[in-house]
């Protein structure tokens, strides 16, 4: 914990909100943009106005493939203009559908990776934030690019799970992740630890970066209770209690279990079944059935 400190700059005092319109593409007050509540039934239905082929941001960045989606955003691979032979990840969330308005999503995310990339450049665990631009009113995230992700890596090993020596390389580092988000000046709930969204570094094998701060945010009471991914889903979130940046480490165990065995610790298809999962690992099969 105090080496991770130790790469916290003096100047953070407390917690950081740039001001986006400091840069050279305004992105305006997050204050001014209208809510983004889902309306049940539309997720699938939300589409990206981008494709492959398109260029964006006066011709600097060009859409090589579509690599991923999701209710808020569309992530592509791109390369860079100004940046020859770079790839990098461009994130684009929907401007609006029905009414509804993503761009706030944005507008965080950006935010948070914007004080994370002060708190971790001693150690460098947590995806960097290269560029963000405002293209036809949908907030553009432009990222590090990475080939591969922690689910990846075990699809290539036929989830036959990894030595426990290789499981403390890879839970280290999010660990040091982990303690930089609670940092007291910090205090971030990432909400969506799981092997997708944990990334291989290229230059290095078992080199882990964390990505998608989509649905992270400032510990605080808040009101959103469908946040983590159901197998890595905390009992508190799921029984409306209240929690706290540890839900991230609720994550961080089950991630370990997986990564040694290659299954998921718990696999419930819904959240009643993650409950009596729960129940059969903690009081076991037996009491439970007495």
């Amino acid at each position: 914990m105090d080496e991770v400190s130790e790469a916290i700059p003096k100047s953070i005092k407390k917690r950081k909100e740039t001001d986006p319109s400091q840069t050279h593409y305004a992105i305006g007050s997050l204050d001014s943009l209208p809510s983004a509540e889902i309306k049940k039934g539309e997720e699938a239905s939300l589409e990206c106005p981008f494709s492959a082929g398109d260029v964006l941001c006066n011709g600097r960045y060009f859409l090589l493939e579509d690599i991923g989606k999701g209710v808020f955003s569309h992530v592509f691979k791109a390369s860079d203009k100004m940046a020859p032979g770079q790839i990098v990840v461009i994130k684009i969330y929907k401007a609006n559908f029905g009414g509804m308005h993503f761009s706030a999503h944005g507008v965080i995310e950006i935010k948070l990776l914007q004080l994370l990339s002060e708190v971790d450049v001693k150690n460098g665990v947590i995806a960097r934030l290269l560029d963000h631009f405002v293209e036809k009113n949908n907030v553009c995230l432009v990222l590090e690019h990475f080939a591969k992700t922690l689910c990846q890596l075990s699809i290539d090993h036929n989830y036959y799970g990894f030595t426990l020596s290789i499981v403390k390389i890879f839970v280290w580092q999010i660990l040091v992740a982990l303690a930089e988000l609670d940092l007291p000046n910090v205090q971030i709930i990432h909400a969506d630890l799981k092997p997708d969204n944990i990334m291989i570094k290229e230059k290095c094998h078992y080199g882990i970066k964390i990505i998608d701060f989509g649905n992270a945010f400032f510990y605080e009471p808040h009101k959103t209770k469908y946040i983590q991914s159901r197998y890595y889903r905390s009992p508190e979130i799921i029984l409306g209690f209240p929690y706290s940046t540890a839900i991230d480490m609720w994550s961080v165990g089950c991630i370990m279990y997986e990564l040694h065995t290659g299954k998921p610790l718990f696999n419930g298809q819904s959240e009643l079944e993650q409950i009596v999962k729960f129940l059969f690992y903690w009081i076991g099969r037996k009491s439970l059935l007495m």
